[in-house]
């Protein structure tokens, strides 16, 4: 673990000139907890204020994430944020509508049949998640599923 001279080191960067510095931060285990339904993930209370905070002291605050864009938007709200969903697939214009990249929205009828032979064909324990445009097959209620899921 670093020291806290080391890390007080590695942030002053970020203190000295925010103006000029980037947060950017995922969402499932850093700003909402891992749990086993990851429908159910929440962000923890006080993250929507705190993004907003750090949006107005740093020249860029943002949120990339493998959920939806919307979804994003939902629960964390814009607040000045850059919000990525779908690994930056999809993101939220200055009017908060979700814009999904033309190339990937191409895509999307070929991932939903992908996400539908999921939901037909995945061992039990295995949920799929469709997201629109890419699809999550989830196996951490049921590790001794791992390696059929990973076929």
């Amino acid at each position: 673990m670093a020291s806290p001279d080391r890390v007080a080191a590695l942030v002053e960067p970020f203190v000295r000139r925010p103006d000029r510095a980037a947060v950017v931060t995922d969402f499932d285990g850093t700003l909402a907890p891992i749990v086993a339904d990851p429908a159910a993930a929440r962000p923890l209370p006080e993250v929507p204020d705190l993004l907003r905070r750090l949006a107005a002291r740093f020249a860029r605050v943002g949120v990339v994430s493998g959920r939806p864009a919307a979804f994003l938007l939902e629960h964390l709200g814009a607040g000045g944020v850059t919000l990525r969903g779908i690994y930056g697939l999809e993101a939220v214009d200055g009017d908060g509508r979700v814009v999904a990249n033309a190339d990937a929205a191409s895509w999307a009828p070929v991932v939903a049949s992908v996400a539908e032979r999921g939901r037909v064909e995945a061992p039990p324990g295995v949920t799929i998640e469709p997201k629109g445009l890419s699809v999550t097959l989830h196996y951490r209620g049921t590790p001794a599923a791992a390696d059929e899921a990973l076929v």
